[in-house]
């Protein structure tokens, strides 16, 4: 990948991207962010859709560079939205809330993967 060899089409403005985002990010820990990094479960699926495997991503360099300026993001349109002074300018928006996980799903889920450790 570009971000950790430093070679490759772009690599200038990926590694000033790079750059940007690592002081987001350190600046986000300073403010008080926490970390949730974690590896990502995958599963392997086999000709009839079936899980065969559970292995795990990582979350790498690029990840957290995408994390950040999403982050970023989310956060320019939220002062956006959020700083209008006159009352009948206020608009609304529409955001995302997950709904509580199905207790039975999980169950189902929990006695898929204890058979992979």
């Amino acid at each position: 990948m570009v971000i950790d060899t430093g070679e490759g089409d772009m690599k200038n403005e990926i590694a000033v991207l790079h750059d940007l985002a690592q002081k987001l990010r350190s600046q986000r820990f300073k403010n008080g962010s926490i970390s949730f990094e974690r590896d990502e479960v995958k599963f392997e699926i086999d000709e009839k859709g079936k899980p065969v495997r559970v292995f795990f991503r990582q979350f790498g360099t690029a990840n957290e560079l995408i994390e950040e300026f999403m982050l970023l993001a989310n956060k320019q349109v939220a002062n956006f939205i959020g700083n209008v002074k006159d009352k009948k300018e206020r608009k609304t928006f529409v955001y995302r809330v997950h709904d509580k996980p199905n207790v039975e799903k999980l169950q189902k889920f929990a006695a898929f993967i204890s058979r992979f450790g």
